[in-house]
């Protein structure tokens, strides 16, 4: 077999996103699991006779060996900090990223658990005191664990960050801690704060996140424009942006005649640094190893093959069995797949032939020419099909425009990452003209970019929306066409396809059936929500910058009008909001002249109390500002704590549980007051 780890990787990748869709409190049955799979393994074993039974053993080692890594992670990792989960505990710690209150940082010491390793969490001060970053603190620490499974953890497992905590007040300070990381989050921080001198904030933030994948710097127009049109890898340091610096740096080896054997081990070098800035997240991380066999094979003299490195790189990502639930590296692994392996299945079709490939004619020339358009446009199609499962599982939609955006996107966001690597080089000169000159260009490329994405969302309906049970179902049949493939005749390519037809058929019917009595509740992250039942829109509670873009992009990739919108007369959103999208409704507490001057309606109503009755069984209360749902006994509040569920502010507290809203949103499907189901939203913000 000549693609071995492609084999590998695969298999392992498919065995930790299955384990990672279980829910915790069902990992004590992984047992089971490892035994059934070494059974199977020891017949296959026994039973192998040619080349094609030898992939499916190496395919059920690789199962197995993923299984019992995920298992021995959940029991010595995992289980030991869920033990913890709504206890209280002094903890020595330290804050390795500090973002306006909200900290990760790393637990060394449990005061009253001895027992307890190291371990990380997401930490909220709650008076925002001003931390320093590496440097060990003592207070008491409140534990909680925010996610059923690791997919609804927001991407924190894939960061090894298995619970949150809350700090009320701190103790004690005490020593700074050494560490390498520490340097790496000043070389971080030292870029935005060089860029950002002589950049304005909008293209600082943008520059420094091309750099350093560190999104949290920029504007949030120009954030939800990227992620509206299904560009928003662009501002996630991943494989384009790595072989565009180091393809320049080739470039000016190539020039300084440097021998290639140097090139390639500088170019490893410079690719672990890149790693590292990124902060060796999913998506770097996968590029960096393929980049690293491609430089790897060249110093020895062979030839890399793609797959097989996708293989290795997805392999190594596994050893942590959570890295793929982070939605940057399964998209970025995904979209690379569809690229080596999906489009090669059909590139065929764009071959030219030329009657003399030395001396083309001018209209073969030409035909080139739409023949690479073509071309290019047809791989970004594939990769955008392809991924299709991914973006629904995540996002609960996909952009239509993104093949032809990408298509323009690229090639601009490819010069700006370049501009932006020179144009902090160049700031660590302090050469006066120099600077001018350089953030004269990166700000023209980023202009350019930001326009040309703005254009592309200009147009209606960019985004589509299904339910993220049809993206389930999308892999599942995707799966089963791989199993057809793999079996290598036509006739199980033929049975795939025609049972995996009759699977969507059957799936999407039933999901039908069952919506037709149940109503959603998309809760965004700071409390803001939107309900629909049947063909009803009522959107409530905006009181936050971030959740107005939520709302807006919620209700844009799901075609929804709003038929009531209900608001206090001192929130300032609800206007924007009723200004870009069709209101039938717009119910509020108090008048002013924002109501008759900035908002689009088609009937007012001021009211300090207001009851909308959507359906028997379904009401809604509207009582000076605060809103509660019932739906069949089923109640949601964001002001009556004793509702089945009560949202405040960033947390909701259900029957089940306590769910953080931080960086994510939530979807409730619900029937009645016994049957509903909560499901977390990863968002392109992480």
């Amino acid at each position: 077999m000549k693609r071995v780890f492609a084999y590998i990787g695969v298999s392992t990748v498919l065995t930790d996103f299955v384990l990672c869709l279980v829910p915790n409190k069902y990992s004590e049955f992984l047992i089971y699991v490892i035994i059934g799979l070494a059974a199977v393994l020891i017949a296959s074993l026994v039973l192998h006779k040619n080349a094609r039974s030898k992939a499916f053993v190496i395919c059920i080692a690789s199962c197995l060996f993923a299984s019992v890594l995920f298992s021995y992670n959940y029991y010595f990792n995992v289980k030991p900090v869920f033990d913890l989960d709504s206890e209280s505990f002094y903890c020595e710690f330290y804050v390795t990223e500090n973002t306006n209150g909200f900290c990760k940082a790393k637990v060394t010491k449990v005061y009253g658990d001895d027992e307890q390793k190291a371990f990380k969490t997401n930490l909220f001060l709650e008076n925002n005191e001003e931390v320093e970053i590496y440097r060990k603190y003592v207070g008491k620490l409140d534990f909680d664990i925010n996610a059923d499974n690791p997919f609804e953890a927001n991407g924190s497992y894939a960061d090894r960050i298995f619970i949150t905590s809350r700090c009320s007040n701190i103790l004690y300070v005490r020593d700074e801690v050494i560490s390498p990381r520490k340097y790496i989050q000043l070389v971080r921080e030292d870029i935005f704060n060089r860029l950002n001198c002589i950049l304005e904030s909008e293209y600082a933030g943008l520059s420094s996140a091309f750099l350093t994948g560190d999104k949290k710097n920029i504007d949030n127009n120009i954030r939800n424009t990227f992620y509206l049109i299904g560009a928003s890898h662009i501002i996630a340091v991943s494989g384009l942006h790595l072989s565009v610096i180091t393809g320049v740096f080739l470039l000016i080896l190539k020039k300084m005649r440097v021998n290639k054997k140097l090139s390639c081990i500088i170019s490893i070098f410079l690719v672990i640094l890149c790693m590292s800035i990124a902060d060796f997240s999913g998506s770097v991380t996968r590029a960096g190893i393929m980049m690293i066999v491609l430089f790897a094979s060249s110093l020895v003299d062979m030839r890399s093959d793609g797959a097989n490195s996708l293989g290795l790189s997805s392999f190594l990502i596994c050893f942590n069995p959570y890295g793929f639930t982070d939605v940057g590296t399964v998209l970025s692994t995904v979209c690379v797949f569809a690229a080596l392996v999906v489009y090669p299945l059909f590139s065929v079709k764009f071959r030219v032939k030329y009657k003399d490939p030395l001396s083309k004619t001018p209209s073969e020339r030409v035909y080139q020419l739409i023949n690479k358009v073509l071309s290019l446009f047809f791989t970004s199609l594939v990769i955008s099909m392809v991924s299709l499962p991914v973006s629904y599982l995540f996002f609960d939609s996909t952009s239509i425009i993104s093949p032809v955006a990408n298509i323009f996107i690229i090639p601009f966001g490819s010069i700006c990452v370049v501009l932006s690597f020179l144009c902090y080089v160049v700031s660590l000169t302090k050469i006066g003209f120099l600077i001018k000159f350089f953030s004269f260009l990166i700000v023209g490329a980023e202009n350019i970019l930001i326009e040309t994405a703005n254009l592309f969302s200009s147009v209606d309906n960019v985004k589509i929306g299904l339910d993220y049970r049809i993206g389930v179902v999308f892999a599942g049949i995707f799966v089963l066409i791989a199993v057809g493939v793999f079996m290598g005749n036509r006739r199980s390519i033929r049975f795939a396809a025609i049972l995996s037809v009759f699977v969507f058929v059957v799936c999407f019917l039933s999901i039908g059936i069952y919506d037709k009595n149940s109503a959603k509740i998309y809760v965004s992250q700071h409390g803001a929500f939107v309900m629909t039942y049947n063909d009803t829109t009522i959107v409530s509670n905006i009181k936050h910058e971030n959740d107005y873009y939520d709302i807006k992009d919620y209700l844009e990739r799901n075609s929804l009008d709003i038929d009531y919108l209900l608001c206090k007369s001192d929130e300032k959103y609800y206007s924007q909001l009723s200004n870009n999208l069709e209101v039938s409704n717009l119910i509020c507490d108090e008048f002013n002249d924002t109501i008759l001057k900035y908002t689009e309606k088609k009937n007012l109503e001021v009211r300090t109390a207001y009851k909308i009755k959507v359906d028997d069984n379904v009401l809604v209360y509207y009582v000076n500002g605060g809103v509660t749902v019932n739906i069949n006994g089923f109640t949601m509040s964001n002001f009556d704590s004793s509702c089945t569920s009560y949202v405040n502010n960033d947390v909701i507290i259900d029957s089940k549980g306590r769910i953080s809203l931080e960086n994510s949103a939530v979807v409730y499907t619900v029937s009645d007051a016994d049957t509903f189901s909560v499901r977390r939203i990863n968002r392109w913000q992480k």
